[in-house]
Protein backbone atom coordinates (compact mmCIF):
# COMPACT_ATOMS: atom_id res chain seq x y z
CA UNK A 1 0.00 0.00 0.00
CA UNK A 2 1.33 3.41 -0.75
CA UNK A 3 0.69 6.77 0.56
CA UNK A 4 -2.44 7.40 -1.58
CA UNK A 5 -4.35 4.54 0.25
CA UNK A 6 -4.90 7.09 2.71
CA UNK A 7 -6.08 10.22 1.00
CA UNK A 8 -9.74 10.00 2.53
CA UNK A 9 -8.46 9.69 6.14
CA UNK A 10 -5.84 12.51 7.22
CA UNK A 11 -5.21 11.04 10.24
CA UNK A 12 -4.35 7.58 9.30
CA UNK A 13 -2.16 9.45 6.45
CA UNK A 14 0.15 10.77 8.91
CA UNK A 15 1.11 8.08 10.94
CA UNK A 16 1.45 5.77 7.91
CA UNK A 17 5.61 5.14 6.82
CA UNK A 18 5.82 6.22 3.22
CA UNK A 19 6.90 2.84 1.32
CA UNK A 20 9.23 4.87 -0.86
CA UNK A 21 10.70 6.95 1.36
CA UNK A 22 14.56 5.43 2.05
CA UNK A 23 14.61 7.39 5.34
CA UNK A 24 11.08 5.75 6.67
CA UNK A 25 9.65 9.19 6.40
CA UNK A 26 6.09 9.36 6.78
CA UNK A 27 3.37 10.28 4.65
CA UNK A 28 1.74 14.09 4.04
CA UNK A 29 -1.55 15.16 4.22
CA UNK A 30 -1.44 18.05 1.54
CA UNK A 31 -5.07 19.27 1.04
CA UNK A 32 -8.50 17.70 0.14
CA UNK A 33 -8.46 19.21 -2.85
CA UNK A 34 -5.14 17.58 -4.05
CA UNK A 35 -5.26 15.23 -6.20
CA UNK A 36 -3.50 12.80 -3.98
CA UNK A 37 -4.66 14.10 -0.47
CA UNK A 38 -2.36 11.88 0.82
CA UNK A 39 1.52 11.30 -0.86
CA UNK A 40 4.91 10.76 0.09
CA UNK A 41 7.22 13.69 1.08
CA UNK A 42 9.25 15.35 -1.67
CA UNK A 43 11.33 18.63 -2.31
CA UNK A 44 7.99 20.26 -3.05
CA UNK A 45 6.79 20.56 0.89
CA UNK A 46 9.09 23.39 0.56
CA UNK A 47 7.57 25.06 -2.94
CA UNK A 48 6.66 28.10 -0.06
CA UNK A 49 9.87 28.77 1.52
CA UNK A 50 13.11 29.03 -1.23
CA UNK A 51 15.06 29.36 1.71
CA UNK A 52 14.55 25.95 3.45
CA UNK A 53 14.26 24.61 0.17
CA UNK A 54 17.82 25.19 -0.83
CA UNK A 55 18.94 23.54 2.51
CA UNK A 56 17.19 20.58 2.78
CA UNK A 57 17.88 17.69 1.81
CA UNK A 58 15.17 15.48 -0.58
CA UNK A 59 12.77 13.15 1.45
CA UNK A 60 12.64 10.63 -1.10
CA UNK A 61 16.75 11.13 -1.88
CA UNK A 62 18.18 11.85 1.41
CA UNK A 63 21.57 11.75 -0.67
CA UNK A 64 20.73 14.94 -2.88
CA UNK A 65 19.77 18.33 -1.86
CA UNK A 66 16.45 20.14 -2.86
CA UNK A 67 16.82 23.50 -4.95
CA UNK A 68 14.89 25.95 -5.59
CA UNK A 69 13.13 26.33 -9.47
CA UNK A 70 13.41 30.27 -9.77
CA UNK A 71 11.42 30.18 -13.19
CA UNK A 72 8.61 27.58 -11.77
CA UNK A 73 8.73 28.97 -8.64
CA UNK A 74 9.02 24.96 -7.13
CA UNK A 75 10.91 22.90 -4.91
CA UNK A 76 13.05 20.23 -6.60
CA UNK A 77 15.26 17.45 -5.93
CA UNK A 78 18.82 17.97 -7.63
CA UNK A 79 19.62 15.23 -10.15
CA UNK A 80 22.58 13.61 -9.28
CA UNK A 81 25.05 14.95 -11.63
CA UNK A 82 28.66 16.24 -10.58
CA UNK A 83 26.98 19.64 -9.45
CA UNK A 84 26.24 18.07 -6.29
CA UNK A 85 29.78 18.94 -4.92
CA UNK A 86 30.17 22.72 -6.45
CA UNK A 87 30.52 23.35 -2.64
CA UNK A 88 33.23 20.77 -1.90
CA UNK A 89 35.83 20.94 -4.87
CA UNK A 90 38.51 18.51 -3.14
CA UNK A 91 35.66 16.03 -2.73
CA UNK A 92 34.49 17.41 -6.50
CA UNK A 93 37.82 16.41 -7.82
CA UNK A 94 37.49 13.14 -6.49
CA UNK A 95 34.50 11.64 -7.08
CA UNK A 96 32.91 9.16 -10.19
CA UNK A 97 30.11 11.38 -11.77
CA UNK A 98 27.08 9.99 -10.64
CA UNK A 99 25.25 9.94 -14.21
CA UNK A 100 28.74 8.78 -16.50
CA UNK A 101 30.25 5.91 -13.35
CA UNK A 102 32.81 5.70 -16.24
CA UNK A 103 33.91 9.15 -15.32
CA UNK A 104 35.20 11.59 -13.07
CA UNK A 105 33.98 15.08 -12.12
CA UNK A 106 36.39 18.16 -12.07
CA UNK A 107 35.82 21.35 -10.43
CA UNK A 108 35.40 24.25 -12.86
CA UNK A 109 37.01 27.32 -11.29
Amino acid sequence: EDCSTWSNDPEKCVNKVCPTSPAGGHCIYISPTAPEPCTCPTCDIYSESPDKCNIAKCPDHPDRLCFFDEPAKKCRCQDPTCDLYSSNPVLCNDIKCPDHPDRLCRFDK
